[in-house]
């Protein structure tokens, strides 16, 4: 079971709550009259304090989150939080390509599609699955992980966390679906680069090098594909002409995009049919007067073993969510993001993956996700480790994200990898 989203150890050790009490002393026997009474309280005051100290070092050398050294501050800033810009957040989706001949179905390609229309420009960012990243409510994995771990919203959410941007929804197609698209234009003019010879299945199944007219069932094959000495950045550039041979097709003609759409509504994923057509609309015109841009996501080869394996090269990648991306991140999102660390307290499945979600625009990223010591807690607990105005305001926004639930607490220990911690109580109501 994975860590965040199920209970564990029942019993286990849970420490102090602040507030708790000690237990009173009892009181001492009754002595002869004719001997003095003793004073044994010093004495058990001394033991109790030595008691709580220890279980103090006991507690912050396993990590169970400072129980008995925070405090509650008051946040009476009314400081509005950040706001959408005025003509909304810029219009994208996340198009996740999946092969479903393979036991559960395998994550091939990721593409964010995004129009900004302050700058009159669109974007498409490819995005390997085998990238390594923290997939919320259960810890480092791949993209293509979180796809077998939770589908396609647990995808969505992790790429938002990645990215530091609201994607607004993501589209499942499989090969089929990529034929559905371009059953309206008839086919795909497709260059082939070199010749590809499929990894699995009929080693006769594959493609030609050269120009190419692909019939709607080879279109799906062409993306899907995993060709023979290929990496995972060598397959995506295959969804990039797919995507531009689809544009083409809606620029030319405009029903080409209606029926797009209708075949969207049967792909599974959160994509609303609405922003599907604006976004691919919109990319239609961009790429027609020239401003279509379509970029990798910036990453970095781990290993040189048979699979592959990448991790974000993160300055990089901030300055691309920057620079293509500046109209749906909020001001905070330009700068350096809050660290987060979210703890299921409650021993509910997929706590740490809602809470994230709500989180998800830009200002924090997700960077541990896991357990609490207990599972019990009544009431969330939102923990701060600085007096900094900027980390008390953001402890108030996580509260008004979260529905206005829990407390805002100040540890007493210094933390130097999270600037947040979320214990997730049973006061948190679950995503319906």
């Amino acid at each position: 079971m994975a860590p965040g989203d199920a209970p564990g150890r029942e019993g286990a050790p849970s420490g102090f709550d602040p507030g708790q009490e000690e237990p009173p002393a009892r009181s001492p026997s009754p002595q002869p009259a004719t001997r003095p009474r003793r004073r044994r309280w010093p004495l058990m005051l001394l033991l109790g304090v030595a008691v709580l100290t220890i279980l103090g070092i006991v507690a912050a050398h396993f990590g169970w989150i400072d129980l008995a050294r925070e405090m509650v501050i008051p946040v009476d800033d009314e400081e509005a939080l950040a706001e959408p810009p005025e003509d909304g957040w810029q219009p994208a989706f996340l198009l996740a390509s999946f092969d479903d001949e393979v036991v559960e179905g395998r994550l091939r390609s990721l593409a964010v599609l995004a129009t900004d229309r302050r700058a009159d420009r669109a974007t498409v960012v490819l995005i390997p699955p085998a990238t390594i990243t923290d997939v919320p409510g259960f810890g480092s994995f791949t993209l293509g992980e979180a796809w077998e771990l939770g589908g396609a919203s647990l995808v969505a959410v992790t790429v938002d966390n990645l990215l530091g941007l609201r994607v607004g929804g993501v589209l499942a197609v499989d090969a089929d679906g990529w034929a559905s698209w371009f059953e309206a234009p008839g086919s795909a003019a497709i260059e082939v680069p070199s010749r590809i010879v499929p990894r699995e299945g009929d080693p006769d199944r594959g493609f030609d090098p050269g120009p190419q007219e692909l019939v709607p069932d080879d279109v799906g094959r062409y993306v899907l594909v995993r060709g023979q000495g290929e990496s995972e950045l060598d397959g995506l550039s295959r969804t990039r002409q797919v995507i531009d041979a689809l544009l083409d097709a809606i620029a030319a003609d405009p029903e080409v995009l209606d029926a797009a759409v209708e075949a969207a509504r049967t792909f599974p994923g959160t994509a609303t049919p609405d922003r599907i057509e604006t976004v691919l609309r919109e990319l239609a015109e961009a790429r027609e007067r020239d401003a279509l841009t379509t970029v990798s996501l910036p990453v970095v080869p781990l290993g040189s073993g048979s699979d592959d394996l990448y991790r974000s090269d993160d300055e990089r990648v901030e300055a691309l969510m920057d620079d293509r991306f500046a109209a749906s991140r909020d001001d905070h999102a330009s700068s350096e993001r809050l660290a987060v660390q979210i703890l299921n307290g409650n021993g509910l499945p997929g706590v740490g993956q809602d809470v994230a979600d709500r989180l998800a625009d830009g200002r924090y990223r997700i960077v541990l996700t896991g357990n609490a010591d207990r599972f019990t807690y009544r009431t969330t607990r939102i923990i701060v480790y600085t007096e900094e105005r900027e980390h008390l305001l953001a402890a108030q926004d996580v509260q008004e994200r979260l529905g206005g639930i829990g407390t805002i607490e100040r540890s007493g220990t210094p933390q130097s990898v999270v600037d947040l911690t979320i214990v997730v109580g049973a006061d948190f109501p679950p995503s319906s």
